[in-house]
């Protein structure tokens, strides 16, 4: 990845020089070709301080460097208290209006098994049902990898999940209003339909199986 300072700058030797402000000298920020492909988590421009309630609101660069790497950065400064402190897991900072730490990635349930997928497994195995089949838990066991992807100025997200064999299959989300754009909920849709792809993949393996066991 390219990185500049906010000013789309190069990066300088004493840009962590600190101003009477308490500031850094320059920021960096990834390059804006880089942030141009897209973020994975909303571009969120204020941020509170836990330790003191202060809000700081950053530059649009700074925002959308989160946004693209959501832990880009160890560190981010308060305005309230005129220094940096950390961020992350165990830093000292969330994202106003949530209780989401700054510099941390926002996160989905990796196994995704809706209600319907239960009521059917349970019919199956009230009637019993037995004959070689695919279940939802085969179909989690392929899944090795999940990445999202937002493209930049839009609603939609795009899931690829990789899997054990190294083939991907994708499934998307979108919003019709952008105002109601959600990451968590984006990401969520977005890997159910990607899941739900394997259901005729794994199908079509195992009706390969079982052909080539009766001849």
């Amino acid at each position: 990845m390219k990185t500049t300072l906010t000013d789309g700058s190069p990066v300088t030797a004493d840009h962590r020089d600190i101003g009477a402000d308490g500031q850094q000298k320059g920021y960096v920020v990834l390059s804006a070709e880089d942030r141009a492909k897209g973020f994975v988590q909303p571009v969120r421009r204020s941020y509170v301080h836990l330790a003191c309630g202060g809000v700081t609101t950053m530059g649009l660069a700074i925002a959308e460097t989160y946004a693209r790497s959501p832990d880009f950065y160890a560190g981010t400064f308060c305005c309230n208290c005129g220094a940096h402190f950390p961020v992350g897991a165990d830093g000292e900072f969330v994202w106003e209006g949530t209780d989401m730490k700054v510099g941390t990635i926002q996160t989905i349930e990796e196994t995704v098994v809706s209600k319907d997928e239960n009521a059917i497994e349970s019919e199956i195995s009230r009637k019993g049902l037995t004959a070689p089949r695919i279940t939802p838990d085969m179909l989690d066991a392929e899944i090795m990898a999940t990445e999202f992807h937002v493209f930049a100025g839009s609603c939609l997200t795009v899931c690829a999940l990789t899997l054990r064999n190294g083939f991907t299959v994708t499934g998307e989300s979108a919003c019709a209003s952008p105002e109601n754009f959600d990451a968590a909920i984006g990401q969520k849709i977005a890997r159910a339909n990607a899941r739900e792809k394997l259901w005729p993949l794994l199908g079509f393996r195992l009706r390969d199986q079982l052909s080539a066991e009766v001849s």
